[in-house]
């Protein structure tokens, strides 16, 4: 028995594999246990978002409103237009022309749909896995990595949501892969499905990459203004509404935030919050407005520094400005939502190249980990409709760790990221910042 288990050991711990195994598993049961839970109790647990009615309603919404005219002035809706022009096939398919009452009755009539898009959901990681910047990578690295992100919280979180960021996925893993125009226009297409993209085009002009800012900008409003005049004429209204969504802190409640953050913009909202309904209340005695004002200070500082960064340095590789562009965007706020920690998939072989590869894997590690089923705080929030069970259930919403640590591993990530690539400009100013050859099919 003895030697089973250190052949078993050797078996997953040669080449350093038995962590992403011990990922896949971590997940794996994560998951069976979610479906135990929810079958004993009618609702899916943390880190789903605590309104048990609202599973799926991030593509449900949209498509409801996707062939309405006016949608941005009467929903005022912060979806580019090309979202639409995806969605409205879809709402094709499920409504077969007739017209329903509101989204909820669409989703209703969206069973087969959302049958339909689970092996969508399925091919997704592949494609990304399938890309050239994969390719120096072994079968033996591809499958543990295919079944940790198929599994992992944040991938099922962005499902149970319904959120086009997983259609993001595959157009950044293009994009690390493509060169010279294509990458640009799929830069682009990745702006049109999710704004906070066009953080690549202020990376680009802050490292005097020109050329690629300006064709980026180019094929980015191409695309923004030929789907805008084929879905609707008052597309121009969406900048307006994009601009009050991300300045509006009130848009979501504080057990939302904090259901999947990836930004520590949630912990200063949820102490806020805190303040005003205790009259000013105070954390460690210290008070909580000012505590939340510093954390958001410290957010700030570090991305600043991580932009400061790229305006110093110089012969910065465009993979590498396009993976610090993308953990800036994690970092920003409570808006861009915590399932954009799913967008660190296609940067590992970018991360793979740099000197401290092994600690930036170890963050995704633990960014990916099911940790949101240690609950911290636990409360009985009454009684809730449930989508899944098609019942009304007792909710008690909890608190995971999970929701603790991927917001601060999250902007510790960030700083490395940023100290490497100034470190990388220290040691010589003309070097580009790749740090040393990891072998990417060896873990």
């Amino acid at each position: 028995m003895k030697q089973i288990f250190a052949r078993l050991r050797c078996i997953l711990w040669n080449g350093r594999l038995g962590w992403l195994w011990l990922l896949a598993g971590f997940n794996l049961a994560w998951l069976i246990q979610v479906v135990l839970y929810t079958s004993q109790n009618g609702y899916l647990p943390a880190p789903f978002i605590y309104d048990k009615s609202d599973t799926f309603m991030d593509l449900f919404h949209p498509m409801y409103w996707s062939d309405d005219p006016g949608v941005y002035i009467r929903w005022g809706s912060v979806y580019p237009p090309i979202n639409f022009l995806i969605l409205q096939p879809l709402k094709f398919f499920v409504t077969a022309g007739r017209d329903v009452l509101d989204a909820f009755e669409l989703r209703s009539s969206g069973v087969s749909l959302l049958i339909a898009l689970i092996p969508v959901y399925l091919l997704l990681p592949f494609l990304v896995l399938s890309t050239r910047i994969w390719r120096p990578f072994s079968l033996a690295v591809l499958v543990p990595t295919y079944l940790s992100v198929v599994t992992a919280a944040p991938m099922l979180f962005a499902v149970e949501r319904g959120n086009v960021i997983l259609l993001c996925l595959p157009v950044l893993a293009f994009c690390l892969s493509a060169e010279g125009a294509l990458c640009c226009v799929a830069i682009g297409l990745l702006i049109n499905l999710k704004p906070y993209f066009a953080v690549f085009i202020v990376a680009f002009l802050l490292s005097r990459r020109w050329a690629d800012a300006l064709f980026v900008t180019l094929a980015a409003g191409a695309i923004y203004v030929g789907s805008g005049m084929l879905l609707d004429a008052s597309f121009p209204w969406f900048v307006g509404n994009l601009l009050s969504f991300s300045q509006n802190d009130q848009l979501f409640s504080v057990r939302e935030m904090l259901s999947m953050p990836s930004s520590v913009s949630a912990f200063a909202a949820a102490l806020r919050t805190y303040a005003a309904q205790s009259g000013g209340g105070a954390i460690l005695g210290f008070d909580a407005v000012v505590v939340a004002d510093t954390v958001e200070i410290i957010k700030w500082f570090a991305i600043l520094t991580a932009f400061g960064v790229l305006a110093y340095a110089r012969n910065v590789p465009r993979n590498t400005i396009l993976a610090l562009g993308v953990v800036i965007i994690s970092n920003l706020g409570t808006w861009v939502g915590g399932y954009s920690v799913i967008l660190y998939i296609p940067l590992v072989p970018i991360l793979l190249r740099m000197n401290r590869a092994y600690l930036y894997l170890v963050a995704l590690v633990v960014l990916f980990l099911p940790l949101d089923a240690v609950g911290l705080v636990a409360q009985n929030i009454g009684t809730r409709y449930s989508y899944v069970s098609d019942t009304v259930v007792t909710v008690n919403w909890t608190l995971g760790l999970g929701a603790v640590l991927r917001p601060s591993i999250n902007l510790a990530l960030l700083v490395a990221l940023s100290y490497e690539s100034f470190e990388r400009y220290l040691l010589s100013r003309d070097a580009p910042f790749m740090g040393k050859q990891h072998a990417p099919g060896k873990l």
